[in-house]
């Protein structure tokens, strides 16, 4: 762990310098940390502030974020470690947070859901996910994808799984996305545009996972083939998430 903060110094003096500040926003300590043995919790925020005091060190660029990946636990659980390391900073001037992933298609239990039950779920990530925009805690969700397990059918109505015997439906996982019909297209639209208005609303800013991804995986599939619209902001589907924020 001593050889990783080194390393992380050398980056630090380098894309910390200003004249990297117009490029490179942040740093980010370490990808998805386990916090399960043979490592744990506690090593891990400990790991963070001496890394975070030790790239603050190198960085000339004083504005550089400094982000570390919550270890799969919710970031509340680093709320004391924000404090730690961000002081009196406000929500706008503090210089560590969070790398949340937020993933519906990774445990069994979300391919038992249907689209309608995966939006649902996407809406309570505001309050159960995130921290907010306003908290000293910045919160970025660094991963993140318009995949579901979901099949649509030409009724525009989804069932959960990735297998259907109806005339016309689709399944999201065994379909090419360039032959997608558009219930398909529309249910993993509403999915998106869901996301993205959680993420406004609950973190400091998202990156979906990735730009050439295969199928739905891809930001540039997504534009592609109207999963997202011209503009980030763009809404076909606009307050899925009253009732929740």
């Amino acid at each position: 762990m001593k050889k990783s903060i080194s390393i992380l110094e050398i980056m630090a003096k380098k894309y910390g310098s200003m004249d990297y500040a117009d490029v490179v926003w942040g740093l980010e300590l370490v990808n998805e940390p386990l916090s399960w043995n043979p490592n744990n919790f506690t090593l891990n925020k400990e790991w963070a502030q001496e890394a975070t005091d030790a790239v603050r060190a190198k960085a000339a660029n004083k504005n550089l974020m400094v982000i570390m990946h919550d270890s799969f636990v919710n970031p509340k659980q680093w709320i004391e470690t924000g404090e730690a390391l961000n002081g009196n900073a406000t929500a706008e001037t503090a210089r560590f947070g969070m790398d949340r992933h937020l993933y519906q298609n990774q445990e069994d239990s979300d391919s038992e859901l249907n689209q309608d039950q995966h939006i649902e779920k996407v809406c309570k990530w505001a309050n159960t996910d995130l921290l907010g925009r306003d908290n000293k805690l910045p919160v970025i969700v660094g991963e993140f994808s318009a995949a579901t397990n979901i099949c649509a059918y030409p009724d525009y109505t989804t069932s959960a799984g990735d297998s259907c015997t109806v005339e016309g439906c689709q399944c999201s996982c065994n379909v090419w996305i360039e032959h997608w019909d558009q219930p398909l297209v529309q249910a993993t639209r509403k999915f998106v545009e869901a996301q993205l208005d959680a993420f406004e609303r609950g973190s400091k800013g998202w990156f979906m996972w990735s730009w050439k991804g295969p199928g739905a995986w891809g930001l540039q599939n997504a534009a592609k083939y109207g999963l997202i619209g011209e503009k980030v902001t763009d809404r076909k589907y606009p307050d899925q998430c009253h009732n929740y924020f």
